[in-house]
């Protein structure tokens, strides 16, 4: 059954994670350089967008709710205009700048519409930032509805449990980076990749044996339910209950799966903000997040969008719910290799 999310501005979402500009270098490759092998890009424009958490937060005012974005920049270039973009956007920050630290900058070069290079400004952030990061979590998450833990280990969530004990009555999306799945307990859902989780396990077991142990490890970890990203073979939902739904990708031209995960983890924050249940959540989160891969770099998915695309595509409904059809479809997906997002 298809779902439709209406636009709730009252609906208040709060994110907390790494904060990251994301700068597209547009040129275009007509000769390779005579001091080494590789191409001489002619500059022809720059383009800046909100990343990491602040995409997050993008994409959940682009899904009709109102968000706080709780996080450091730095005392540079780059932090104000971060600030300035999220100002824009209608989201609200609640923003650390550090004296000394720059903030996080991903500076992609594209030629032809395909991406070249990539080149990362970044630092981690210090110890006592993370603290005071906490404490902002803690001042802002009275009367908020969900919270969105975006975690790429870059030293804003270097302990979890002090952002989780921040907020402790708010329902909590997780995005995990490399961390012990335990290290987030408390969470309502946690959203790794394929490589996350098998890091979790330290293996990547055979499809019967993932559907045991995806609601074992939820159950171990201390989190309702783990909401496994798998690219272009869409998402599987393992409950603590020991429930398992598979929910095939929707069909889509895949452009670019850059900022994938982040639209991913904002549907299933504005869907649990609105009170879903963590398998109708992660049905439009599975949409959004196919959505997102038809558009050009780190990008957002709109309301119309989404509900256009829940009320007229088929594909969104069918979902796998008994062992057989699960197995089956996890190895269709493992079959084609698909990106990870």
């Amino acid at each position: 059954m298809n779902r439709a999310l209406p636009s709730l501005p009252e609906v208040h979402v709060l994110v907390v994670g790494d904060i990251m500009l994301d700068r597209y270098v547009h040129g275009r490759v007509e000769r390779i350089s005579a001091e080494a092998p590789v191409p001489v890009v002619q500059v022809a424009g720059t383009e800046d967008r909100l990343g990491g958490a602040a995409n997050v937060a993008l994409n959940v005012v682009s899904l009709g709710a109102s968000c706080t974005l709780a996080g450091a920049v730095g005392d540079d270039a780059e932090g104000t205009l971060v600030a300035d973009m999220l100002a824009a956007q209608g989201i609200e920050a609640d923003l650390l700048v550090v004296r000394g630290w720059q903030t996080t900058l991903k500076e992609r070069v594209v030629s032809m519409r395909k991406q070249i290079a990539r080149v990362d400004f970044e630092e981690p952030l210090p110890d006592a930032a993370a603290i005071d990061v906490a404490k902002r979590v803690a001042r802002q998450a009275p009367g908020k509805d969900a919270l969105i833990i975006e975690d790429y280990d870059k030293g804003a969530i270097s302990r979890p449990q002090r952002i989780l004990a921040a907020a402790a009555d708010v329902p909590t999306i997780v995005d995990p980076k490399f961390k012990e799945f335990a290290e987030y307990r408390g969470a309502a859902i946690l959203k790794p990749n394929r490589r996350e989780l098998q890091r979790a396990l330290s293996r990547w077991p055979g499809e019967s044996e993932l559907l045991e142990l995806g609601p074992a490890l939820a159950r171990d970890s201390g989190v309702d339910a783990i909401a496994l990203t798998l690219g272009g073979g869409g998402l599987t939902l393992f409950e603590a209950n020991g429930r398992s739904v598979h929910l095939p990708a929707l069909n889509v031209d895949v452009y670019d799966s850059t900022g994938a995960g982040d639209t991913v983890a904002a549907a299933l924050g504005v869907c649990t903000a609105r009170g879903w249940p963590s398998s109708a959540s992660a049905r439009v989160a599975n949409v959004a997040g196919a959505l997102v891969c038809a558009k050009a770099g780190t990008a957002a998915v709109t309301l119309a969008e989404l509900n256009a695309a829940l009320r007229d595509n088929p594909a969104t409904a069918p979902a796998a719910t008994n062992r057989r059809q699960l197995v089956a479809a996890l190895k269709r997906a493992r079959r084609q290799g698909h990106r990870i997002v």
